[in-house]
């Protein structure tokens, strides 16, 4: 699934600007880089910052007005923690030492996720900022924590907070978390949103935290119309349950915004650049297929259908899936006539499968998942793998594909042994793998994911028996 090389970006600006400290390369030749690889909107809020910074100064705009705009922008940039600490600053400035503190460890909490993630430490190390943080690390309450801060600090850092603390959250979230999303809904569902967007912009599919199942999963209670961008994103850039999550995100916003969620998903599915992400775009519309003309368009995407296509056989069968789903006579006619014209082309699995879904039509209608989806009880899916009786109510076709494609492999994954052999190859040294590339900016992340899967294989053989 696409997106633009950002691991070749980090590494590159990473090697200028050891340049640059060695004297070999200009500032003007980093800043000229610099400004090439930052996505515009971030340089556009860099830029109205600065406005901001050099506005104040010369005491033509207020610290008030000041410490809005530093705020709005980092409410667009969530992930970046240079908004964070100016905030930190104008708090200080207002004497107001709780919120400079909860920023201070706001802006070192997302640095350190930076650094995890894109292996590069992005917060500065300043005199004021380094006070902050040796202040608060000697606090006897958590500093880096929503808890911290509620009833004492203003909304903007509270509501922050509670956002990293939930893309903190790991094999479970707090209830109490959910339950400040929920009731600060307007507040937070912006900043879930764009912290989503530049997640999905700015790591790799097997980097984005655990964390960010739950902000899909509170994203699709809340069903804010402004998260369908970046839902549509999740289906390109996700894998294995972060996409099941999109599905089941686009499929609950849909009920609430049917018109703009099925024109998003009609346009993903019609252009073939999109690739296996129409697969889950497919689904979506099958659960939506009551709404805006979605089975008419699904019916007449299985004649446009080609062989040739990359994912034939999956747009086949999702399309199958998904027209059937609405459980109604002329869908099975259409199904029945597309089998006829595609027929040559299939595989005989795709065949008889199809049959076996023509033959059951009266107990194979999917489209009562959009119904369980609607019905459930958010606080059933406060752990990242629900109970069974939970799980098997709300799987989707997509995460059946994706859990098919993850067993295949595993079969074809390395011994534990060389894994780890590699594993030991230093963050900054080059890859293993023969790159050229810095090891934390190339294979770490997936050789981490292979040694999860091989311990987990190998729990999983212990537990039957079989080591």
């Amino acid at each position: 699934m696409g997106g633009r090389d950002c691991d070749g970006e980090r590494s590159h600006l990473s090697e200028l600007l050891d340049d640059l400290r060695a004297g070999e390369a200009s500032p003007r030749e980093y800043a000229d880089e610099l400004e090439a690889a930052l996505p515009d909107s971030l340089l556009s809020a860099m830029a109205a910052v600065t406005e901001c910074i050099g506005r104040f100064a010369a005491g033509d705009i207020s610290l008030e007005e000041a410490e809005r705009t530093v705020r709005r922008q980092g409410d667009l940039h969530p992930n970046h923690p240079i908004f964070f600490q100016m905030c930190m600053t104008y708090a200080l400035q207002r004497g107001d030492e709780l919120e400079a503190d909860g920023y201070a460890a706001l802006a070192r909490t997302k640095a350190d996720r930076r650094e995890e993630i894109c292996g590069e430490d992005a917060a500065g190390a300043d005199d004021v900022f380094a006070e902050c943080l040796a202040r608060i690390e000697q606090a006897e309450e958590d500093p880096f924590s929503v808890f911290t801060y509620l009833g004492g600090a203003g909304d903007h850092l509270v509501n922050h907070f509670l956002v990293e603390d939930i893309l903190a959250s790991e094999e479970s979230l707090d209830a109490g978390l959910l339950g400040l999303a929920l009731e600060r809904g307007p507040g937070v569902a912006p900043l879930i949103i764009a912290m989503a967007g530049e997640l999905l912009e700015e790591t790799r599919p097997e980097e984005i935290p655990a964390g960010f199942v739950f902000m899909l999963r509170i994203l699709g209670q809340m069903r804010p119309p402004q998260a369908l961008p970046a839902l549509l994103r999740a289906l390109e850039r996700c894998v294995s349950l972060p996409l099941h999550e999109a599905v089941v995100a686009l499929a609950r916003l849909g009920s609430a915004w049917p018109e703009e969620v099925s024109r998003g998903l009609r346009r993903v599915v019609f252009n073939p650049a999109y690739g296996e992400a129409r697969l889950a775009a497919i689904e979506v519309l099958g659960l939506l297929w009551e709404s805006s003309g979605n089975l008419a368009f699904l019916v007449e995407e299985m004649g446009r259908l080609e062989h040739q296509d990359e994912f034939y056989l999956d747009m086949f069968a999702f399309l199958v899936s998904s027209v059937l789903s609405s459980g109604r006579a002329d869908a099975c006619r259409a199904v029945d006539s597309m089998l006829e014209r595609h027929r040559a082309f299939l595989d005989t699995r795709t065949i008889f499968l199809t049959m076996q879904y023509l033959k059951k039509r009266d107990r194979t209608r999917a489209g009562s998942l959009l119904d369980n989806l609607l019905a459930e009880d958010v606080r059933d899916l406060l752990d990242l793998y629900p109970p069974p009786e939970v799980a098997a109510k709300r799987r989707t076709l997509t995460l059946a594909r994706e859990d098919a494609l993850r067993e295949a492999m595993l079969q074809n994954l390395p011994a534990l042994a060389e894994v780890e052999e590699r594993l030991r190859t230093g963050r900054d040294e080059p890859c293993p793998c023969g790159s050229g590339r810095r090891f934390r900016n190339c294979c770490l992340a997936e050789l981490r994911q292979m040694r999860e899967m091989l311990l987990l294989r190998g729990e999983q053989a212990e537990a039957r028996g079989e080591a």
